[in-house]
C-alpha cells in the first residue's frame, strides 16, 4: 500500500500554479509546432540533409567508440564542501555536474563526469587531466577553488579562487569551464566558448534551485526523482526560459517510468514528451530533450528515429553517457546485441556511478529478461 504523500506547503502550491501557468502559455505559442525530428542538430559524423531515419544519417560508431577512448580525457572529481554548509554542498554537486556538462560539448575533449564517489578509481586511471576544488558560502560572498592536474607531468596547468556575491553564483560554471578549455591542448572554436560561459538560466534563485533539484535526481531514488521534479518546477516558475530546466523534468518523467512505475507508463512518457518539446523550443540543443525524444521513439519501436534524436545528443555532448547507455539498448531491441556491447561500455567508461549502472542495466522495460541477462553477460566477457 503506497504512503500518502503530506499536503502541500503554501510555497509549493504557488510553484505549482505558476508552473502551470508557464506550461499553459508555452502550449499557446506552439511547442507543439515542434514535431519529431524538426529540430536537429547535425550527429558526429551526420550529413546534416540526410533523412531521420536513413543509414547515411548515422554516424560510425566503430568511430564514435574509438574515439571515446583515444581522445584526451578529463574526470571531473566531486569538488568538496563542509558538511556543515549546505549551501556550499549544493553548489558544490551543482557545480561538478554542471562544468561535465559544458566540457562535454567541446570536440577533441573526453569527459568523465563526477559521480559522488571519491575513490572511483577505475574511472580516474585512464583521465590524464583531473579537476578539482571546493566551495565555500557565507553570508555575503562564495568562494571557490579550483585546479587542473595533469597527471602525466604533476603540473597544475590551471588553479584559480574565485569570490561571488550570492547572486553572481551562476556565472561560475561558465567562467571556470572556459578557463579549464582554454588551459587544455585542445583547440575551442568560437561556437564552443558562447556554448562553454553561457549560462543557463539569469535568475541566481531558478540557478540554485535547479541545482538542488539536480542533486536529488542523481540519487536515482523515486522518492528523491519526485522532489527533484518540485524543485525543477519551482525553478522554472522563477525563470520560464530555463530550457535546461524542461529537460530535467521530462527525464524525471522517464525515469519514472522505467524504474519505478509499473502503471501509468504511458502517461509519464506522454508529460516527459510535453516537457522535451519545452525545452527543445527554447534551446534546440538540449541533449536531454533529444535523449527524450530517443526514449520515446525507441519505447513505440521507431529504431530510425531513436537513433536519430540519440544522434543529436551526441551532436551536442560526445561525452554523454545516458546517450550511449540508450544507444547499446537500441541496438539490443533491434536484435543486434555485438554493437550493443562497445556502446554500453563507453557509457561505463563515462560515469562509473552504481545507481548509473543499475539504471542503465535494469532500466529498460522494453526489454525482456532474456534480453538483459545476455546483455549483462556479455559486459562481464574482457572486452576494450
Amino acid at each position: 500500500m503506497k504512503s500518502r504523500r503530506p499536503p502541500a506547503t503554501p510555497q509549493q502550491r504557488k510553484a505549482a500554479l505558476a508552473f502551470a501557468t508557464v506550461v499553459a502559455v508555452l502550449g499557446l505559442v506552439g511547442w507543439w509546432g515542434v514535431k519529431f525530428g524538426s529540430t536537429k542538430v547535425d550527429a558526429p559524423g551526420m550529413a546534416g540533409s540526410a533523412d531521420a531515419g536513413s543509414a547515411a544519417a548515422w554516424p560510425d560508431e566503430t568511430a564514435l567508440a574509438r574515439q571515446a577512448g583515444d581522445l584526451p580525457t578529463i574526470s571531473i572529481l566531486p569538488f568538496e564542501a563542509a558538511a556543515d554548509d549546505p549551501r556550499a554542498a549544493t553548489i558544490a554537486r551543482g557545480l561538478g555536474w554542471d562544468l561535465a556538462e559544458r566540457l562535454g560539448q567541446v570536440t577533441g575533449l573526453r569527459v568523465v563526469g563526477p559521480d559522488g564517489r571519491d575513490a572511483a578509481l577505475d574511472r580516474q586511471a585512464a583521465a590524464r587531466y583531473v579537476v578539482g576544488g571546493s566551495v565555500q558560502s557565507g553570508t555575503s560572498t562564495i568562494r571557490v577553488r579550483s585546479t587542473l592536474t595533469d597527471r602525466q607531468s604533476g603540473r597544475q596547468p590551471w588553479e584559480a579562487r574565485l569570490e561571488k556575491a550570492p547572486g553572481e553564483v551562476l556565472d561560475l560554471p561558465g567562467e571556470i569551464a572556459l578557463k579549464l578549455a582554454e588551459a587544455l591542448p585542445v583547440p575551442v572554436n568560437e561556437s564552443e566558448r558562447r556554448r562553454l560561459s553561457s549560462p543557463h538560466t539569469r535568475s541566481p534563485q531558478a540557478f540554485e534551485t535547479f541545482m538542488r533539484g539536480q542533486a536529488a535526481f542523481l540519487a536515482r531514488t523515486a522518492a528523491e526523482n519526485a522532489r527533484a521534479r518540485e524543485l525543477f518546477r519551482e525553478a522554472i516558475s522563477i525563470d520560464p526560459r530555463f530550457a535546461r530546466a524542461y529537460a530535467a523534468i521530462a527525464m524525471t518523467h522517464v525515469e519514472d517510468s522505467r524504474l519505478w512505475r509499473d502503471k501509468g507508463r504511458e502517461e509519464s512518457l506522454a508529460e516527459a514528451g510535453r516537457m522535451a518539446e519545452a525545452a527543445l523550443l527554447i534551446n534546440p540543443a538540449s541533449r536531454e530533450a533529444h535523449w527524450v525524444r530517443s526514449y520515446i521513439a525507441l519505447s513505440e519501436r521507431r529504431f530510425g528515429d531513436a537513433k536519430a534524436a540519440i544522434g543529436q545528443a551526441l551532436a551536442v555532448d560526445p561525452s554523454f553517457a545516458d546517450a550511449y547507455a540508450l544507444l547499446a539498448w537500441i541496438h539490443v531491441l533491434e536484435d543486434e546485441p555485438s554493437r550493443a556491447v562497445p556502446m554500453m561500455r563507453v557509457a561505463m567508461r563515462l560515469d562509473s556511478a552504481d545507481a548509473s549502472r543499475r539504471a542503465w542495466l535494469e532500466g529498460m522495460p522494453m526489454a525482456d529478461e532474456g534480453q538483459r541477462r545476455r546483455l549483462g553477460d556479455a559486459l562481464k566477457e574482457p572486452g576494450p
